[in-house]
């Protein structure tokens, strides 16, 4: 029987285990990098930024193209799909 992978409603993240979620709390719909250590949810532009270094390092994209891709990734999870312009 195979489990099913809760993702981050704000980055896409795949949190496999409690630890991922913020808090440790697995009914918190965001994970461990969305969550402040007081339990409030960064806001996009610190998701975005995040989303775009780890592009770089990870995929070794150049910024634009880096940026392009986290676009793609987060602006319709559950998280930003109705809150940006």
């Amino acid at each position: 029987m195979q489990s099913t992978v809760i993702t981050c409603e704000s980055c896409g993240y795949p949190m496999r285990a409690p630890e991922d979620h913020g808090l440790s709390d697995p009914t918190n719909p965001r994970c461990r990098y969305c969550t402040n250590p007081d339990g409030s949810y960064k806001p996009y532009n610190e998701v975005f930024e995040a989303t775009v270094s780890a592009l770089m390092a990870q995929k070794h994209l150049k910024r634009r193209d880096a940026e392009r891709t986290a676009h793609s990734l987060i602006d319709n999870l559950p998280a930003w799909r109705n809150q940006l312009p």
